[in-house]
């Protein structure tokens, strides 16, 4: 990744615009206060929310592909622009308007393809664990095992899974499974310390190999 810096603060510039937006929107939906039951949103307005965030992915991609030129250090570079802007969305929301006032606060994180719920203390985590392993590991001499891809996958579908079924009465404040969502992370934390592990053993070894050997 060249220039990882810079990513980070084009990310978080991202993050700070987008809750600019959403001070608007709070200003005109929820003018008492965001919280659960939700007001409705009306459909064309929803359909704009909708492509708001795709296009946001699209330019997190986009200076993905500009930041590296092979495959892996652009998949890095991805996960720390998505992090950082997603933290940087909350930091502005806090600056902006005083929300959430507790990190437990449910939010809506996302639409596509139907509403992800959650507290903001959990996509906070998840995207301070892809900062965290963007630029930890975006240099070249990383060993994807099967195992790891295969606890990388299960972390994914544990954490998705966890912020697309929320449970609760109709219009209250949804329950988070907290246990699928901590199985999740954890998985993939401990795939991020192994890989930053074996890297740093392969590192150390490979410079204790090329010092050349001293007078007998």
């Amino acid at each position: 990744m060249r220039h990882p810096w810079i990513v980070v603060i084009y990310a978080a510039a991202m993050g700070i615009l987008e809750a600019a937006v959403v001070v608007y929107l709070r200003r005109i939906y929820y003018p008492a206060g965001f919280g659960f039951p939700l007001s409705p949103m009306e459909g064309s307005i929803l359909r704009v929310e909708v492509i708001r965030e795709a296009m946001t992915i699209v330019m997190l991609v986009c200076v993905a592909l500009i930041a590296a030129e092979r495959p892996w250090g652009r998949s890095m570079a991805f996960l720390v622009a998505f992090g950082t802007w997603d933290v940087l969305y909350y930091a502005g929301l806090k600056a902006f308007l005083g929300w959430p006032a507790s990190i437990f606060a449910s939010d809506i994180l996302f639409l596509i393809p139907r509403p992800w719920v959650g507290p903001v203390v959990a996509p906070v985590l998840v995207s301070m664990l892809w900062i965290a392993a963007g630029l930890r590991l975006h240099r070249a001499e990383v060993r994807i095992r099967p195992i790891d891809l295969a606890g990388v996958l299960a972390a994914a579908m544990l954490v998705l899974f966890s912020f697309l079924t929320p449970v609760g009465r109709p219009g209250a404040d949804p329950r988070f499974p907290w246990p699928i969502f901590g199985a999740g992370y954890l998985i993939g934390l401990a795939v991020l310390a192994r890989i930053a592990f074996s890297r740093a053993r392969r590192m150390k070894t490979g410079r204790n190999l090329s010092i050349p050997p001293g007078p007998l």
